[in-house]
């Protein structure tokens, strides 16, 4: 059968380093002029406490995603692809061992089109990232994936395909 469930691997970025790094060298222009300038003492703390809070913000709010590839969830197996859509990885059903999915939602760059004029049973959420962990005979892989207007029904009745076929599958799925 030629029905599948799409999903988009993921990459962090880790853009808050560079960001971070840039932080650092304005923090320390206030003590390198402080050689030059005289400056309060109360000055100085408060330019250390906005480099905190500035830090903090930092680092909680600039997790960015990139694709960094995709997998295909067929019934007899599942496919990796790079981003150039060639097949980097196969893993036939005979060769898994166990699967965890947790699916929270669904990416969808239309989100606006409404529930009720999709033909399949589709979600609508903005933005969710999700996790796979497969383990197969030879090797385990772990990736953060991103969902995209994918048949509910389908992804359910290929994961109950793959438990009947003796596959440790559990799965969390958020609409």
């Amino acid at each position: 059968m030629n029905d599948f469930v799409r999903f988009e691997i993921l990459k962090l970025v880790h853009i808050r380093v560079y960001l971070l790094l840039f932080l650092f060298l304005g923090a320390a222009t206030p003590f390198v002029l402080m050689q030059s300038i005289p400056l309060t003492e109360n000055q100085v703390a408060g330019s250390a406490t906005a480099l905190i809070a500035l830090t903090l913000t930092y680092l909680f709010l600039f997790n960015r995603y990139k694709i960094c590839g995709y997998l295909r969830m067929y019934e007899d197996r599942i496919e990796y692809y790079n981003l150039n859509k060639e097949i980097e990885i196969v893993c036939p059903v005979s060769e898994m061992r166990s699967l965890k999915l947790r699916v929270n939602g669904t990416h969808d760059q239309n989100f606006k089109i409404p529930y009720e004029q999709s033909n399949l049973n589709y979600s609508n959420a903005k933005k969710a990232v999700s996790r796979i962990v497969l383990t197969s005979s030879t090797r385990i892989l772990k990736n953060k994936i991103r969902t995209k207007g994918y048949s509910y029904e389908l992804l359910i009745e290929i994961l109950e395909g793959y438990r009947k076929d003796g596959i440790d599958v559990k799965y969390t799925i958020f609409k």
